[in-house]
């Protein structure tokens, strides 16, 4: 093959594919100028559609209500995660006239499951080996026990603008007697807690007294080698103020029964207008009509 034919192979292919770019294009464009022809000549019946479709759209958004959601991060205490997912679901048929819908679901936070206690490490074993995933949550499986933070959200048909339709919700849920019983015997075991670990601390503060005062040593000649056992006694110390402070949290959770850590209120869904949707819907119908029709009637000719 001489050099020339070589060089020209590359040239030809290159003008093959930007003729064939520029067939595409056309093609395209020919479709653009058959769709806005077709319009041209269906122009009324389009107009018919989107009227019609506007008037129906209109009516069905007058009849449509407004729904609001409520969200609240809910810390439910006493083992009482199943009750409240069994209340919310017998609560389902039986809703007022104001709360339209009723949902619940765990917050899945599986670092926070595994590594908040020996006993959760030993539900996570326990689960993985009977294939049962904590990662996700199937409703019904009664893995939301597990998780201590959950999510209920409350649907209304109208603002909620001083929350006092969730308020007075939650406060109906916080009446169960058993959990109150519960309730106040676990808060005085707080608190009896809290006093003991004070006293502690206070003995702890009263050997650091004495290791000042004594007159054994100078001040100028101290050394903490003198006193192996001033390690140990800072580390209890750090470690009954620890204790101290989660007793506390624990102690303002189980102020309540279902603890409602955070609120989200008068969330809008901002769903399409059916003035939008329903126009749109009649004209794709046409065009389908349109469209088979076509093909019907080209099969039709073919055949006879």
């Amino acid at each position: 093959m001489s050099p020339n034919l070589e060089n020209t192979e590359p040239e030809v292919d290159l003008f093959y594919v930007m003729k064939k770019i520029g067939d595409f294009f056309d093609y395209l464009g020919e479709l653009a100028v058959r769709f806005i022809q077709f319009i041209l000549r269906n122009i009324f019946i389009f107009i018919g559609l989107i009227v019609v479709g506007i008037v129906l759209g209109y009516l069905l958004d007058s009849n449509k209500k407004d729904e609001y959601r409520h969200e609240i991060i809910l810390s439910p205490n006493f083992d009482s995660s199943s009750y409240l997912y069994e209340k919310v679901s017998s609560q389902q048929d039986k809703l007022d006239s104001i709360i339209v819908g009723i949902e619940v679901e765990p917050i899945i936070d599986v670092f926070g499951l595994l590594s908040s206690g020996s006993n959760n490490l030993e539900k996570g074993e326990f689960l993985s080996e009977n294939n049962i995933n904590i990662s996700t949550h199937e409703p019904g499986n009664q893995t939301e026990i597990i998780y201590k933070l959950h999510k209920l959200t409350i649907k209304t048909d109208r603002r909620d603008t001083d929350g006092e339709i969730v308020s007075n919700y939650l406060n109906k849920l916080n009446q169960q007697p058993y959990f109150l019983k519960r309730q106040e015997i676990e808060q005085a075991h707080i608190i009896n807690e809290i006093e003991e670990k004070r006293a502690s601390i206070q003995n702890i503060n009263n050997m650091f007294q004495k290791m000042g005062a004594a007159d054994t040593v100078a001040k100028s000649d101290f050394n903490i080698e003198m006193y192996p056992e001033l390690n140990g006694l800072i580390e209890s110390k750090n470690y009954l103020l620890s204790n101290i402070e989660q007793l506390q949290i624990s102690q303002v959770e189980k102020s309540k029964v279902f603890y409602d850590i955070a609120r989200v209120q008068n969330i809008k869904d901002n769903t399409l207008s059916y003035m939008i949707i329903i126009p749109l819907v009649l004209i794709l119908i046409y065009l389908l009509l349109v469209f088979f029709l076509g093909k019907y009637k080209k099969i039709s000719a073919r055949i006879s």
